[in-house]
């Protein structure tokens, strides 16, 4: 690497500050029957302190183009991609540097599109996002139990989840989507080949992760990056059914036109009204 330099940003406890402010604003925006007053008041707010991120974190690094960011810890659950300067732009966030010489390719694109039970839209959203793809295995109803979404992940390039999504702070390999017959855990997926695969998670805080011993951040999402997975689109606060019905389709769409997944993910959430707590996660290849 080269033209490193080291620019100190802000206070901590000021960031900190900011990110549970964004964070309680997301989850009173979430609730789509909160009275109009109230959901302004929220999302006037939620501006603010993302303005604020903005201004500390990224302000001083003036950056136009794609972001690449390391992060740990609060900063995991920053709504990158909502911060006023990054929309419309590339941003990948990850723990965890990757020394390999180059990320592997997206295998191919054959899709598997899973809808779990108990969403108002998933059956719908899944039914949108299958019809992006040619090559596609739609699992609905009865037929998204955990044995036919797991055993269909390896060898499939894209991979998409609407279904409820759990984190569990007090141990995070036991988050988990919610599917036909019950949870599918992270620690299940022990042994998963996900190489090169782009993962959407359209379930609520499953981009969550929790710091175990040494700082690594453990979760549904650092596992399928450990599995391979050449990106994973998840949300770190509750995402609204009417809100992954739109914002999924776009997604799709753009991978299918070749689109990386986190300008995928900066086109389809652009035009959206209120910031849309998605992020895209992924090895910074160095």
């Amino acid at each position: 690497m080269t033209g490193d330099r080291l620019v100190r940003l802000a206070d901590w406890d000021e960031v900190a500050e900011q990110v549970r402010r964004v964070r309680a604003d997301l989850g009173v925006l979430s609730n789509a029957l909160i009275p109009e007053p109230l959901r302004a008041a929220a999302a006037a707010s939620v501006g603010r302190a993302l303005g604020r991120l903005d201004g500390m974190l990224l302000g001083p690094l003036h950056v136009t183009g794609d972001l690449h960011l390391v992060a740990r810890d609060l900063l995991l659950t920053v709504p990158w991609a909502a911060l006023p300067s990054r929309r419309g732009r590339r941003t990948v966030v990850n723990s965890w540097l990757d020394l390999r010489a180059g990320a592997p390719p997206r295998r191919s694109d054959r899709a598997l599109v899973v809808a779990g039970p108990g969403l108002l839209a998933s059956h719908e959203e899944a039914g949108l996002v299958a019809g992006a793809w040619d090559d596609v295995v739609l699992l609905r109803g009865e037929d998204a139990t955990c044995a036919a979404t797991s055993g269909r992940l390896a060898g499939v390039g894209i991979v998409h989840l609407a279904a409820h999504g759990t984190h569990e702070p007090d141990n995070p390999l036991f988050s988990s989507v919610r599917l036909a017959d019950g949870p599918l855990f992270a620690h299940e997926l022990d042994g998963t080949d996900l190489a090169g695969a782009v993962v959407v998670l359209s379930a609520c805080e499953v981009g969550r992760s929790s710091s175990r011993v040494g700082g690594e951040p453990l979760g549904l999402t650092s596992v399928l990056l450990r599995h391979g997975a050449g990106a994973v689109i998840a949300a770190v606060a509750p995402l609204r059914d009417d809100v992954a019905l739109r914002v999924m389709p776009a997604l799709h769409a753009g991978l299918r036109e070749g689109l990386r997944p986190g300008q995928a993910l900066a086109r389809a959430v652009a035009d959206e009204p209120e910031p849309v707590p998605l992020v895209c996660f992924g090895p910074l290849v160095v």
